[in-house]
């Protein structure tokens, strides 16, 4: 679409012939995710958190129902991610959402229903016969607040519960 689609290009070229209403609407994302000031540069110029906040702005133009976020905020300072987790809860509240990640509090802050699933797996990918399991380790209830979720005792004691479980897999 509109955002960055090349490393090497501004975000919007000042000269780009393209549909006003995308570019609007572009425009209007990159404003949510508080990057509308640098529409214009070389993605090559923004930090780690801006790509970040670029790449939620891709995700949320194409406007699809079902979202995959693998690590999303695993290359960011603490705040940096605090702020993205926030805003990635407003912006993809009315959206499915599967979040990978290998962080278990980030997995509670953020999730709805977690899944554990084992470390040890017997897929291969290069054996037609392997095949991998998709059945969780285990599926904990969503706790009570809306994500993201600040840490009290409910979440700590989640929190201990899967650290327990992924101990033993060790």
């Amino acid at each position: 679409v509109l955002l960055a689609y090349d490393v090497n290009r501004p975000l919007f070229s000042k000269k780009a012939n393209c549909n006003e209403l995308l570019k609007e609407q572009a425009l209007s994302i990159l404003d949510k995710v508080g990057m509308l000031d640098q529409a214009y540069v070389s993605v090559l110029t923004l930090s780690g958190g801006m790509r970040q906040r670029v790449a939620l702005a891709r995700t949320l133009i194409q406007d699809k129902p079902i979202i995959l976020m693998d690590e999303p905020f695993s290359s960011v300072d603490a705040i940096t991610r605090h702020k993205l987790q926030q805003l990635s809860s407003v912006l993809f509240s009315n959206k499915t959402v599967l979040l990978v990640t290998h962080d278990p509090l980030e997995a509670l802050i953020m999730g709805h229903e977690i899944l554990l699933f084992p470390i040890k797996s017997a897929f291969n990918p290069k054996s037609p016969q392997s095949q991998l399991s998709v059945e969780p380790l285990v599926s904990l209830p969503k706790p009570s607040s809306l994500p993201p979720r600040l840490i009290g005792d409910e979440l700590s004691d989640y929190h201990g519960q899967l650290m327990r479980i992924m101990q033993a897999q060790l």
